[in-house]
C-alpha cells in the first residue's frame, strides 16, 4: 500500500485585505497547476493525476509584512461548491482532513459520477480526518469524483488517496474496437504526424472531396518530390488500447491507394502516440500498387498483435511512398479484434444485419455457426452463439448446431450507425466477432403539409394534415405509420399542451370544456419520426369556445373591434390591417401583398333560410386602383373563397350569400391584396343576418333631406334607376325596397 499527498488550496472567501494578493506561481504550494491573477471565483485546471479537468477556488498569500496564511481549501460562504478530480483506477479510499482553525458546522458530500457514496458532517474539530471507501464499482477508468459542500462553513488542509495495488490495470480503450469515421469527433483521440512538414492524415467527410468518393475516411497525400529526402512518410496513431500478455490481436483497415501509385504501408504499436514509440510490429512494411480510391477499389490490411506485457498501446499505421511517387492514401474502417486460437471456434459464416427497410427501428440479424476451429479443424465443441450490438450480447443461441444459420431480430435498435457483430463461444474461448455496421431508423422528416385546424365541438380543435413522403436528404418512406406527428397548442406566446405520438392523419384535441368564452389559439404541428422532428407547420388564428350568435355586426366603434377579430399580417410581402376609428384599415407596399382579418365563431341557424354577410368597403379615394378585397368563409376546416372585387373609390356594399352554411358555425375572413402601387381599403360595417334585413340597414343614409338616392341589390349606388327593376331607395334618412316604373 503506498499513500499520495495532495494538498488542496483555495481562497479564504470574504479574506479581501489579501484579494489583490493572488499567488502568482501556483505550483509553489501546489501540484495541481498555475492559477490567474485576480478574483475568488472558482477556476479550472487540469489534475496531475489524470487529463479531466477540476475546480478549485483560487489561493492567496500573506501580505509582505504579516504572518504567512497557510492554504488550504474552503468552501465558506459559497453555496455549491465543489472540487472535482480523478483517481487512479487502483485508488480504493480518499482521505480528507480538516484545519486547525476549523470553526463552523459544515456538511460535506463525496460524490462519484455524480451519485453521493458518503455524506458527514464537519462539526467544527481542527485536524480531523474523514475516511470514504471508493466502492468497486467505481474503481475504473473515467470516474469523476467530486467534493461537494451543501452547508455550513468547511475548510480542508489535506486530501490523500490509498492504492490498491492488487487493482492495477491499464487505462485505455477495450477491444474488441473499430471507428468507421461517421463522425469527425471519432478521430479526435488520433495522432497524425510526418515528417519534413509533409501532409498528415486529415479527417474528409463524406462529399466533400469527389476524390475521395461517397464516404468519411482520413487521407494522406505524399507529393513527388526529387529533392534530397528518399522517403515522404506519415503516421496515424491510435488513442491507447488495453492489449494482455498472452493473447493474440488482429488489426485491420481498409485502405485506398491513388490508382497504378505505389505505396508502402505497416502497422505498427507502441506506448506513446509518437513514430519514435512504434517499436513493436504487427506487420511489416508492405509494398502495394492502388487501384484508386472509390469504393469497390478498396482494399484490407490487417496485422497481429502479441504484447509481451499487459498495458495500453498506441497503434501506428504507417505511410510511405519513395521519392519517386506521388501516391495519395485514404485509410477507413479500422478494428481490433482478439484473435481465436487453439480449440476456440473459427469465425461465424454468412453474418448479415439489415436494417428494417421501412424504417423501424429494428435490425434482422443472420449468421451460420462455425463448423471448424480457430486452427481450421473440425468443430468438436460449440456452446453458444452470441449476437453484439456494439460490445453488448443482445442475443444468446445456446449449444447451436455447427454449420446451421440462426436469426434475431433487435427490436431495441438504436437511431443512427450502430455496429452490430456475432461470436462462437466454447469452453476454449471466444472466436473473431465478425461485424458489420448499420443505419437503422428513418431521417428527420419533411414537415407536414395540407395542415388544417378548426373547432370540432365546443373546446376541442379538429387538426388534419397529410404525412411528409420522404425525410430532408431525400430518402422515401415507405411505411407511412411510422411517421408520428406532434401537436403544440399555444396561447399567445405561451405553450398550453402538447400532444404527441398521433398516429393518422387527423386527431380531436381537447382545449377546454366548451363552456369557455371564445378565444383564439395557435398551433405548431411537427412530423416526427425515429430520427427527429420536422421543422413546425404553424397553424394561427383558430377559434375555440361559444360562438357568437346572430345577428352579428362589427362597426369598430373608437377602433376596437367589439368581436373577436385576428390580423394576421405580412401573409404575403409587406401588408397590414389596423383599426380605425368606425373601420378597418388595410395597406401596404408591394404589388400583390397580402394580410387577412380573421373572424371568431358565428353560429347560422339551421332554420335560416336567406342569410348574408355584407359591408361597405372602398379605397379611400387614396391609392390607385387594383386593389382587391376578398371574403373567405371556413365550416369545417376548409376555406373557401366566396368573393373578390376591386375595391372601388367609394364606399360601396358588397353582399355574401351564406344560406349554404346555416346549421354551421363558420368563420370568415377578409384578405386585402395590394394594386399595383401604395395602397388602401377601408371596411366598415360588417354585418351577418337575414339578408332582408342586412341588406337594407346596412346602407348608410347620410344622403341631404329630401335627395332620394338609389343603390341596387348589391349595395351599388345608382344614378338612373331602369323602369322595371327593384332598388333599394334611401330618402331622408330611411332606407326601403322599391320597383322602379
Amino acid at each position: 500500500m503506498r499513500k499520495t499527498l495532495l494538498t488542496l488550496v483555495a481562497v479564504l472567501l470574504g479574506f479581501s485585505t489579501y484579494a489583490a494578493d493572488i499567488v502568482e506561481n501556483w505550483e509553489e504550494k501546489s501540484s495541481f497547476g498555475p492559477t490567474t491573477n485576480g478574483g475568488a471565483s472558482a477556476v479550472k485546471a487540469t489534475s496531475p493525476l489524470t487529463d479531466i479537468e477540476y475546480s478549485f477556488m483560487r489561493a492567496c498569500k500573506a501580505v509582505p509584512g504579516q504572518a504567512a496564511l497557510s492554504a488550504y481549501l474552503s468552501f465558506a460562504g459559497k453555496p455549491g461548491a465543489y472540487v472535482e478530480f480523478a483517481l487512479p483506477i487502483n485508488c480504493k479510499e480518499i482521505k480528507l482532513k480538516t484545519t486547525i482553525n476549523t470553526t463552523a458546522t459544515g456538511k460535506i458530500n463525496i460524490l462519484a459520477d455524480g451519485n453521493t457514496i458518503q455524506s458527514a458532517y464537519a462539526v467544527g474539530e481542527g485536524d480531523k480526518e474523514y475516511s470514504v471507501e471508493i466502492p468497486e464499482e467505481y474503481r475504473k477508468a473515467g470516474t469523476v469524483y467530486r467534493i461537494a459542500r451543501s452547508a455550513g462553513t468547511l475548510q480542508f488542509a489535506s486530501f490523500t488517496y490509498v492504492d490498491d495495488p492488487a487493482a492495477e490495470e491499464p487505462k485505455g480503450l477495450s477491444v474488441p474496437y473499430s471507428l468507421t469515421f461517421d463522425e469527425p469527433e471519432k478521430v479526435e483521440g488520433y495522432t497524425s504526424v510526418c515528417p519534413y512538414d509533409r501532409p498528415k492524415f486529415a479527417y474528409i467527410a463524406k462529399g466533400v472531396s469527389p476524390v475521395y468518393s461517397g464516404f468519411n475516411c482520413v487521407a494522406s497525400k505524399n507529393l513527388f518530390s526529387s529533392n534530397d529526402i528518399e522517403y515522404k512518410d506519415s503516421w496515424f496513431i491510435s488513442p491507447a488500447i488495453k492489449l494482455e500478455a498472452g493473447k493474440k490481436y488482429i488489426v485491420k483497415y481498409t485502405v485506398g491507394v491513388t490508382n497504378q501509385e505505389r505505396a508502402a504501408l505497416g502497422i505498427f504499436y507502441g506506448t506513446e502516440a509518437t513514430a519514435e514509440a512504434m517499436t513493436g510490429t504487427a506487420l511489416e512494411v508492405t509494398h502495394y500498387r492502388g487501384n484508386g480510391l472509390l469504393e469497390g477499389q478498396l482494399f484490407t490490411v490487417s496485422g497481429t498483435i502479441e504484447p509481451e506485457a499487459t498495458g495500453a498501446y498506441n497503434i501506428g499505421f504507417y505511410d510511405n511512398t519513395d521519392k519517386y511517387c506521388s501516391a495519395r492514401t485514404i485509410l477507413t474502417d479500422i478494428s481490433v479484434t482478439e484473435a481465436a486460437s487453439g480449440k476456440m471456434p473459427g469465425e461465424p459464416a454468412d453474418f448479415t444485419a439489415v436494417a428494417d427497410k421501412d424504417g423501424a427501428l429494428s435490425v434482422a440479424l443472420s449468421a451460420k455457426a462455425p463448423t471448424v476451429d480457430a486452427e481450421g479443424n473440425t468443430l468438436n465443441e460449440l456452446t453458444a452463439l452470441e449476437f453484439l450490438r456494439e460490445t453488448t450480447v443482445i442475443k444468446t443461441i445456446e449449444n447451436p448446431t455447427p454449420g446451421e444459420t440462426y436469426t434475431y431480430t433487435d427490436n431495441e435498435a438504436v437511431h443512427g450507425n450502430s455496429t452490430y457483430g456475432v461470436r462462437a463461444v466454447n469452453s476454449a474461448g471466444n472466436s473473431n466477432v465478425v461485424s458489420q455496421e448499420v443505419k437503422a431508423g428513418l431521417e428527420i422528416p419533411n414537415p407536414p403539409t395540407d395542415v388544417a385546424a378548426h373547432q370540432s365541438v365546443a373546446g376541442s380543435i379538429k387538426v388534419t394534415w397529410h404525412r411528409p413522403e420522404s425525410g430532408i436528404f431525400g430518402t422515401g418512406f415507405g411505411n407511412l405509420s411510422l411517421i408520428k406527428t406532434k401537436v403544440e397548442v399555444y396561447d399567445g406566446d405561451t405553450l398550453i399542451n402538447t400532444f404527441e405520438d398521433l398516429s393518422g392523419e387527423d386527431a380531436d384535441l381537447e382545449i377546454n370544456d366548451g363552456t369557455a368564452d371564445q378565444k383564439f389559439y395557435s398551433l405548431k404541428v411537427y412530423a416526427v419520426t425515429s430520427g427527429g422532428p420536422s421543422l413546425p407547420v404553424e397553424v394561427n388564428a383558430v377559434p375555440v369556445g361559444k360562438p357568437v350568435a346572430l345577428p352579428y355586426s362589427e362597426d369598430f366603434a373608437g377602433a376596437v373591434p367589439a368581436q373577436l377579430l385576428y390580423a394576421n399580417n405580412n401573409e404575403n410581402y409587406t401588408a397590414s390591417w389596423s383599426f380605425k376609428d368606425g373601420y378597418a384599415f388595410f395597406t401596404g407596399r408591394s404589388y400583390g401583398s397580402l394580410a387577412s382579418l380573421y373572424s371568431g365563431l358565428i353560429s347560422i341557424p339551421a332554420e335560416s333560410k336567406k342569410v348574408a354577410l355584407t359591408l361597405e368597403y372602398s379605397n379611400d379615394a387614396r391609392s390607385y386602383t387594383g386593389s382587391v378585397l376578398s371574403v373567405l368563409v371556413n365550416a369545417d376546416g376548409e376555406w373557401v373563397e366566396l368573393k373578390s372585387e376591386e375595391a372601388p373609390k367609394e364606399y360601396t356594399l358588397m353582399s355574401v350569400d351564406l344560406s349554404e352554411y346555416a346549421g354551421k358555425d363558420i368563420q370568415y375572413a377578409l384578405r386585402g391584396k395590394g394594386g399595383q402601387y401604395s395602397y388602401y381599403i377601408d371596411v366598415k360595417n360588417i354585418k351577418i343576418a337575414d339578408e332582408e334585413e342586412s341588406g337594407i340597414d346596412s346602407i348608410i343614409a347620410d344622403e341631404a333631406e329630401g335627395e332620394a338616392v338609389y343603390y341596387d341589390l348589391m349595395g351599388r349606388r345608382v344614378a338612373n334607376p331602369s323602369a322595371g327593376k327593384i332598388y333599394i331607395k334611401v330618402l331622408n334618412g330611411k332606407a326601403f325596397r322599391v320597383l322602379v316604373k
